[in-house]
């Protein structure tokens, strides 16, 4: 929430995030790989349209996970992402995803952000705390589908399912068919490939109706 400025009586004004559809978001991460990665490097160099691209900062922050539950955040001015120092050294998977999570942000929310006023971790939290959960939730389902969209892109995450699915047509197998075990493996292999977590993986077969 807002607070009026000193001296008036003006009605505070709730902060509104907006509905976008899963088609905006992936049309948001579209134009951004396009500006950014037209070669369709994979991996997603996402550190270097971070830096290079949209020239953020990154700024390690220690205990930032374990002080706020949080790996990363953009600051209010969009110029800098703060992010747990250990993920930044030890947890390159989580590390990307976080990263790409707040240029979706960026992207995405600017107007939000810019109704905001927070510098330090503390100031960010609880202005997150006073977006409410619902609003709060949105926010950051928004930018996690961004973050996924972004580090697997639609027509190249369909291109290395489809050579899986190839492969298993061949002997006589079909993905959804397979053991757990193999299941798992298959999505470990897409996940080196697109250097994700296996979580991230199994999102966007997800949303992609592969599965």
């Amino acid at each position: 929430m807002r607070s009026s400025a000193a001296g008036n009586n003006l009605p505070v004004m709730p902060i509104v995030i907006p509905t976008l559809a899963y088609a905006q978001i992936a049309a948001a991460a579209a134009t951004c790989l396009a500006q950014t990665n037209r070669v369709g490097t994979i991996p997603v160099p996402i550190e270097d349209i971070i830096d290079v691209g949209f020239g953020i900062a990154l700024v390690p922050t220690a205990n930032l996970e374990a002080r706020f539950a949080a790996v990363a955040f953009i600051t209010h001015d969009l110029k800098e992402i703060r992010v747990d120092d250990f993920v930044f050294r030890k947890q390159p998977y989580r590390l990307r995803f976080s990263l790409a999570h707040e240029l979706g942000h960026l992207l995405l929310h600017q107007g939000v952000y810019q109704q905001m006023a927070f510098t330090t971790p503390d100031e960010w939290k609880k202005a997150m705390s006073d977006l409410g959960s619902a609003n709060y939730n949105r926010l950051e389902d928004q930018a996690d589908s961004f973050a996924g969209l972004l580090l697997c892109p639609p027509v190249l995450f369909r291109a290395e399912f489809a050579k899986i699915t190839q492969t298993l047509a061949g002997a006589g197998m079909t993905f959804k068919a397979m053991s757990e075990e193999s299941q798992n493996y298959a999505v470990k292999g897409l996940a080196r490939i697109f250097d994700v977590a296996a979580g991230t993986i199994w999102y966007r077969l997800r949303d992609e109706h592969l599965i």
